[in-house]
């Protein structure tokens, strides 16, 4: 599927490739790479580098654009430690059950650079079962070169040592493929970093030892992460943390605030869930408002993002693992856009956009309505129902004799062209007041002008849901996630979940329903 192009897969739009890299923006699909994308969150912490794989590829910040698009991925490759350019195109592989994206979904704000760049490793391994299980430090290697990656394990008794691919007895540094299938398993006992202390290979350190390291690695640019124990697979937990699952280390303070905390910030690469249970450092733990000196200086926010603080016992008791980079990776960042630049990339996609938009407006979305006259919005899952005004709120009434005529002609409404592929519905008794939001309710506004009501007036006609081409999804504008959707015979705006079919409708002319035949206009 292609993203941006009415096939179901970001259809917003806000759509870009590269906008404001966050480790956030990566979400896990079906395939067992948690390894690779914990390395990428851990990568996303450093802007720059993510620019630089992209910077082969022109415009990358004007882009996606209206023709068929590719992107060149700068990798390296593992057995000749050079780096090599990977080309892909625009589409993305589709589960074998139809069920969503395989890979990564675009972020919540329409970014599209961490499907890309897990689609060119895939390809770089040799397909996506060549990715299915690795260690995190593999993906440190294909995403910066560097080969001296350690890994820091339990050992037992509270002892942790420092390991890697040096072959002490040959001398030499394992061969290495860019599969980890392929590639050298084992793990020699290695040197420690010097950033730290250093340390001759087979020295191990006690906990605090070890975590006051880590600090120093954090305070050095070096990227971490973290490997879950636990005999299950991810798909069990202990604790609320996934088994034998790769997690990002994305900061390590000690003495927060001058106190005698010593927390981590970890993430799940599947972008929710998998945080520790019971978390007093955790969102809505009582330890935030019971220090709230470290709230400031940590200012944690609560949200289902995967993102959790720990302390550092918790995290040791749960991680027998932690994978370093052992590089300076402000080494690997270049300077961001200035303003200057950024303004240009705007003017010229402007100017793109306004010589084609009559095209773009039909290749976006591919299932562009051309209703004329009065239409009304057929609920999907209570077909008997039509959207109706009262008191200039939106409801779901019955269409039938019981209702009183002003009902019936409250039902209607015009479809009216907006920008970016959007569609507005306008009243047609009252003819200058619009479907829009206020705080996720729907209502019927004038078209005054205000910057709220004005962009909460439109919605995005994206692809029919349920696979019979005759219901569709009306997404709001400006925040791309929430659709419109039944509550109690109401009309709210809210984020999709399982009870999918509340936010289909069908768009019926006042004599019959309009036909949706695969993106088809209709006339």
């Amino acid at each position: 599927m292609s993203p941006g192009r009415g096939e179901g897969v970001a259809d917003v739009p806000n759509i870009k490739i590269i906008g404001d890299v966050d480790p956030s923006d990566i979400a896990q699909g079906s395939v067992g790479d948690c390894w690779l994308l914990g390395g990428i969150s851990c990568l996303a912490e450093f802007d720059g580098a993510v620019h630089r794989l992209f910077r082969k590829t022109p415009d990358i910040m004007a882009m996606p654009a209206e023709g068929a698009n590719s992107y060149t991925i700068t990798l390296w490759d593992l057995p000749t430690l050079s780096e090599v350019d990977v080309v892909v195109d625009e589409r993305l592989p589709m589960r074998s059950d139809g069920g969503g994206l395989l890979g990564c979904v675009p972020s919540r704000d329409g970014e599209l650079w961490v499907c890309y760049l897990e689609k060119a490793l895939a390809i770089h391994c040799g397909g996506w079962d060549r990715i299915h299980g690795g260690q995190t430090t593999h993906a440190f290697a294909l995403l910066t070169g560097c080969r001296e990656q350690r890994t820091i394990k339990a050992t037992g008794g509270g002892r942790y040592g420092c390991f890697g691919t040096w072959n002490p007895n040959d001398e030499r540094w394992e061969q290495l493929a860019n599969s980890p299938h392929d590639s050298f398993r084992g793990l020699w006992p290695m040197s420690w970093p010097e950033v730290g202390g250093g340390g001759e290979a087979g020295i191990e350190l006690g906990l605090e030892e070890t975590f006051g390291r880590m600090c120093e690695w954090d305070a050095t640019n070096f990227m971490m992460a973290a490997g879950s124990s636990g005999s299950g697979s991810d798909s069990s937990t202990t604790d609320g943390i996934v088994d034998s699952h790769a997690y990002s280390v994305l900061t390590c303070v000690r003495h927060v605030a001058g106190t005698s905390f010593d927390l981590l910030k970890c993430r799940n690469p599947w972008g929710s869930g998998g945080e520790l249970a019971n978390n007093p450092w955790g969102d809505g733990g009582g330890a935030w408002d019971e220090y709230p000196e470290v709230r400031a200086e940590l200012k944690p926010v609560a949200a289902n993002d995967g993102l959790f603080w720990v302390s550092k016992e918790d995290f040791f008791e749960h991680f027998d693992t932690v994978y370093l980079s052992p590089t300076d990776m402000s080494a690997f960042l270049q300077d961001p856009p200035t303003e200057e630049e950024l303004a240009a990339v705007a003017a010229e996609k402007a100017a793109r956009a306004a010589a084609a938009s009559e095209a773009r407006e039909r290749r976006r979305y591919e299932a562009s309505i051309k209703m004329h006259g009065v239409s009304k919005l057929v609920s999907a899952n209570f077909p008997e129902r039509r959207v109706r005004h009262r008191n200039f709120e939106l409801w779901q009434d019955e269409s039938d004799a019981a209702h009183s005529e002003t009902f019936e002609a409250d039902s209607s409404f015009t479809v009216r062209a907006a920008e970016d592929g959007a569609i507005r519905f306008e009243s047609v008794n009252f003819p200058n007041h619009y479907i829009r939001h206020q705080s996720f309710v729907c209502y019927l506004h004038e078209d005054d002008g205000s910057e709220i009501f004005t962009k909460d007036s439109s919605f995005c006609l994206v692809a029919p849901l349920n696979g019979d081409g005759q219901y569709t999804s009306l997404q709001s504008v400006n925040f791309p996630t929430h659709h419109l959707r039944h509550y109690y015979h109401r009309l709210k705006i809210s984020e999709p979940d399982e009870a999918i079919e509340d936010f289909c409708f069908a768009v019926a002319s006042a004599e019959e329903v309009a036909r949706f035949e695969g993106g088809i206009d209709v006339e």
